[in-house]
């Protein structure tokens, strides 16, 4: 496996769950810190902040299939830097039928770079029936309350830096630009292989986000789903 780049004084956030029969259901996000770096113990208090944060803000927009499972947080600055980890068990409670299990919540994330193609976004396994107000399109009382409890969220998120961290801001890394085609398989179809960015990763600030109107797909998800 290629060596990841590193990021200096930025850390990642992965979130997993357990959705019926999918026990590795993950969204990610990063955020910058202006300080001093966080250590092992620093991260797992951090990781378990952000559940706890989950648990309180989100848990109401998830359905009760969903089981966030685990937090990791990585000090991307190096290949030997902190990591942490909180193992919980924290169940959504919001009603209603199941959604398929790629259908995903689909934050789209702003940035002041413009550029062609995809903005950066997080697919949330959020959402059920009673949640839509269409076949295509989420209710009114969703797409106000989701918004609501995300920036709670982050705001809490942000809030649960460590001591001497001097602040946490939210930020994207953009690992490639552009992408080659690999070989040819049986039938013409050719892989997307991702081109490292020259000079190494970009950190965009992000400037806000909103939720997508529609819900939104992450195909690979159905194949866990019983």
């Amino acid at each position: 496996m290629t060596p990841v780049a590193p990021v200096p004084s930025v850390i990642k956030t992965i979130l997993k769950w357990s959705y019926s029969a999918d026990a590795d259901v993950l969204c990610r996000f990063f955020h910058e810190y202006a300080g001093s770096a966080p250590d092992d113990a620093q991260l797992n208090t951090f990781a378990a902040a952000v559940a706890t944060a989950w648990d309180s803000d989100m848990a109401a927009q998830f359905n009760t299939d969903v089981t966030l499972d685990n937090v990791t947080v990585i000090d991307l600055t190096s290949d030997t830097a902190a990591r942490g980890e909180a193992i919980v068990s924290y169940a959504g409670t919001l009603g209603g039928d199941t959604l398929s299990a790629g259908t995903c919540a689909l934050e789209n994330l702003q940035i002041r770079r413009a550029y062609r193609g995809g903005k950066p976004r997080i697919y949330w396994p959020a959402g059920s029936a009673a949640s839509l107000g269409a076949a295509t399109a989420w209710g009114s009382t969703f797409t106000t309350a989701f918004p609501a409890a995300l920036a709670a969220f982050y705001a809490a998120v942000a809030a649960a830096g460590w001591s001497g961290s001097g602040g946490l801001s939210r930020v994207n890394v953009s690992y490639s630009s552009g992408y080659t085609l690999g070989p040819a398989q049986p039938g013409g179809f050719r892989k997307k292989i991702a081109s490292p960015r020259v000079g190494g990763p970009l950190v965009d600030p992000v400037t806000g986000s909103t939720l997508n109107t529609k819900p939104a797909s992450q195909r690979r998800r159905n194949l866990h789903k019983s």
